[in-house]
């Protein structure tokens, strides 16, 4: 597997190009520079790329956009000191697959790297443990401006997770997956439609189709999906792919 490190600190980019040559990767390229690291991407054409937030002429923000504005298929992995939620949402709305804060052991950065260009050992979606199927639902929303913390994203986030585990669930989301939700919440099935369709409503308004298309892979085009149409493809993203092959 392909990989360039784009890192400001070059003792901590040797060290861990080191690690990752000793742990079967091929380390295409190493830069501090994001302008170089970016053409070293384009030229190299790596599984993935390791992204440092603070990197010299051009900065992570400003390697994703050039990426994805030259549609360049490469896994995105960023790593960075910034705290919270809307630092991980841009991140992820610009195609990054993992956003890890630092400081991070070498053990971690090979294992995200690996998942972001599909190259995890770990069968994706039902196969994965309930934590790694959260986190990346979490992501999800994130990338697409949904709060992770209210009643919609709840809702949302067991009907993803039902879906993972049954595919029937997609042809009877009125008569069994709503009920089966509005049940472990002690609601009614209506109120968790209602609930999801606004809480899909909201990130539409805040997101656009941008983000909605750099997550699905250009499924939504301009119109807002319905909330099964949602549904289905979280899981389907999920099930078959990572948020950074745009």
């Amino acid at each position: 597997m392909k990989v360039v490190i784009l890192e400001s600190d070059a003792e901590a980019a040797a060290r861990l190009s080191e690690y990752l040559q000793g742990d079967g990767f091929e380390v295409c390229g190493v830069s501090g520079s994001g302008s170089v690291g970016l053409a070293l991407i384009e030229n190299e054409r790596p599984d993935a790329a390791l992204i440092g937030l603070s990197l010299k002429d051009l900065d992570g923000y400003g390697v994703l956009d050039k990426i994805r504005e030259r549609g360049i298929a490469v896994a995105a992995v960023v790593t960075g000191n910034a705290l919270g939620e809307e630092v991980a949402a841009r991140l992820y709305a610009k195609g990054a697959s993992h956003y890890l804060i630092r400081p991070v052991s070498k053990e971690i950065v090979a294992a995200r790297l690996r998942d972001a260009a599909g190259h995890s050992e770990e069968p994706i979606g039902s196969g994965l443990s309930e934590y790694a199927v959260d986190e990346r639902i979490s992501r999800l929303f994130l990338a697409l401006g949904i709060p992770l913390k209210n009643k919609a994203s709840s809702y949302l986030r067991d009907a993803i997770k039902l879906l993972l585990k049954d595919s029937t669930y997609i042809h009877e989301i009125t008569t069994r997956l709503y009920p089966e939700i509005a049940e472990k919440y002690g609601t009614k099935a209506i109120d968790v439609e209602r609930a999801i369709r606004h809480g899909i409503t909201v990130a539409w308004e805040r997101k656009k189709e941008e983000s909605f298309n750099a997550v699905f892979g250009n499924c939504i085009c301009a119109k807002k999906p319905t909330n099964g149409d949602f549904i289905a493809l979280a899981a389907d993203r999920l099930l078959y792919g990572t948020f950074s092959k745009y």
